[in-house]
């Protein structure tokens, strides 16, 4: 979409809301789960169908550090690696920050990247997410 359309975001109307959601055909957003934490089950099914399906491509999803304070992301990222599901790269965007203030003052998490190595993944850190050519 054109990159001044960011100038509309949260505004009424505006398609670019917090909370995106699949009916405004925002282009490469196929389910939108956010907070409540279901991104990583459903991006894991995905995964899972592709593998059983024979299908080499690779699935992408994006996860706020606040979304993994939700169970239901340990369960897949450790079903995951307990089940050999490996054409999933899931990004974490680890800033600190969440709806309800920080991460921290609302659940500290210690090491996210511990977490995920210890249920068998393998993990990228990128210490400056604004830079692509690092991503």
């Amino acid at each position: 979409f054109p990159v001044n359309e960011l100038n509309t975001f949260r505004l009424i109307n505006s398609r670019l809301q917090g909370h995106p959601t699949t009916h405004e055909n925002l282009p490469g957003v196929r389910i939108a789960s956010g907070s409540l934490g279901q991104g990583m089950s459903v991006a894991l099914g995905a995964a899972q169908t592709k593998k059983l399906n024979k299908d080499s491509h690779l699935i992408y999803s994006l996860h706020g550090d606040g979304e993994l304070q939700e169970g239901q992301n340990w369960e897949a990222i450790m079903y995951a690696a307990g089940n050999k599901v490996d054409n999933i790269i899931a990004t974490v965007d680890l800033n600190g920050q969440q709806i309800d203030g920080s991460t921290d003052d609302v659940l500290p998490m210690g090491s996210l990247k511990a977490k995920f190595e210890a249920f068998g993944w393998t993990v990228v850190e990128i210490n400056e997410g604004n830079d692509i050519e690092a991503i």
